[in-house]
């Protein structure tokens, strides 16, 4: 009886406590240098950014430099979550003609420190840590503001 009341508790505890992709989705805030901005990660893998001036949207995203500077894309995201903390990947897909091009430009960490706080590290220097450091300049803190 012991046993089983205890391998009930664990299981009990374990789903109360583990995060899945569903718990993602939705309109997170979060402050950096001083200035508030959202991240917003959509069920369909679509990801949008929001942080003063700089609005970002996934779904119709304009590409602001480079050899295809004003071709309309869009950026979604990919979580792998078999390890924690989770790592995620950004993808932009635009087309050149009739050719879909895709590619990953940025990867990172997410790992939720509360159910509706996640800490974010972007990977801007590109070292592919494994852990989070919650001092890093490229770390940030978000608050999920609204579910999807």
């Amino acid at each position: 009886m012991k046993k089983s009341l205890l391998i009930f508790f664990l299981m009990l505890f374990g789903l109360c406590f583990s995060q899945v992709e569903k718990d993602l989705y939705g309109k997170w805030m979060g402050v950096d240098q001083g200035e508030k901005g959202f991240v917003t990660f959509y069920p369909d893998g679509f990801i949008s950014f929001n942080f003063g001036s700089d609005n970002i949207d996934g779904k119709n995203f304009i590409i602001p430099e480079g050899d295809f500077k004003g071709k309309v894309g869009q950026i979604k995201y990919k979580v792998d979550f078999s390890k924690k903390p989770f790592k995620i990947t950004l993808i932009i897909y635009f087309k050149n003609g009739d050719e879909l091009i895709s590619g990953e430009f940025n990867k990172g960490l997410i790992e939720f420190t509360k159910k509706d706080e996640i800490l974010f590290y972007m990977d801007t220097e590109q070292k592919n840590p494994e852990k989070i450091d919650p001092l890093s300049p490229d770390t940030m803190l978000f608050k999920k503001e609204s579910d999807l």
